[in-house]
């Protein structure tokens, strides 16, 4: 059965450490307090849930976290506002796949900022980060098919050999390696390049960074 997870906020997802923006007060945003539905149907000869979330003219699929919008602020740049905007969905109602979303949006715009207002580049990475420690805890959360085999070692070699594919692309491994190679943290990337391999991002990457510390190693006992 494909069961539907839902969270009222992510600082209540176990094991992430989130820490919510003190200055946001939740219970002034809207959908803060709903509820799914949980409607069970039989597709292909299994069952499953989805989460139908209340609207004042009936429901939706898409939860709160996942609808939100908030609006500019007088004197509020662009960029705060997309800031808040993520803070805000991070503090209502929805899946783990709303919240992966929200940050990899956020974290994917705020990098365009970075030329004008240099201090984003510091939340780019804190972002990507928190999105990892997100998948990595619940792969769910990025699985493009479900992983019916107990064993996850055997899953993974029973799609190898079907040659699927059992992760969709993610940013942050993206964004991290190329901010730590561009300023010679390579030791950095290459932990995010380990990881990343784990869910079928950024191949080659790990034998790449490698030859390169290899390389800086040689030269420098030349020398």
């Amino acid at each position: 059965m494909t069961i539907e997870k839902w969270y009222r906020r992510l600082a209540e997802v176990p094991r992430i450490g989130y820490e919510p923006d003190p200055s946001i007060d939740r219970t002034k945003l809207l959908g803060h307090d709903a509820v799914p539905r949980i409607h069970r149907y039989e597709f292909d000869g299994k069952q499953h849930e989805s989460l139908d979330w209340p609207m004042k003219d009936g429901t939706t699929s898409a939860s709160p976290s996942h609808s939100w919008e908030t609006k500019p602020r007088r004197g509020e740049s662009e960029c705060k506002t997309t800031l808040r905007q993520m803070r805000e969905s991070l503090e209502l109602p929805g899946k783990l796949s709303d919240y992966h979303f929200a940050i990899q949006n956020c974290h994917n715009s705020l990098k365009g900022f970075a030329r004008e207002e240099p201090w984003v580049l510091e939340e780019v990475e804190r972002l990507c980060w928190l999105d990892i420690r997100l998948i990595s805890e619940y792969p769910e959360t990025i699985t493009l098919e479900p992983i019916t085999i107990a064993n996850e070692e055997l899953a993974k070699i029973a799609a190898e050999r079907r040659g699927e594919r059992r992760f969709f692309s993610v940013l942050a491994f993206h964004q991290l390696m190329g901010m730590y190679e561009r300023e010679g943290y390579l030791r950095e990337a290459l932990e995010v390049a380990k990881i990343a391999e784990r869910f079928e991002q950024c191949s080659g990457k790990v034998e790449e960074i490698l030859e390169r510390l290899d390389r800086i190693h040689a030269e420098a006992t030349t020398v």
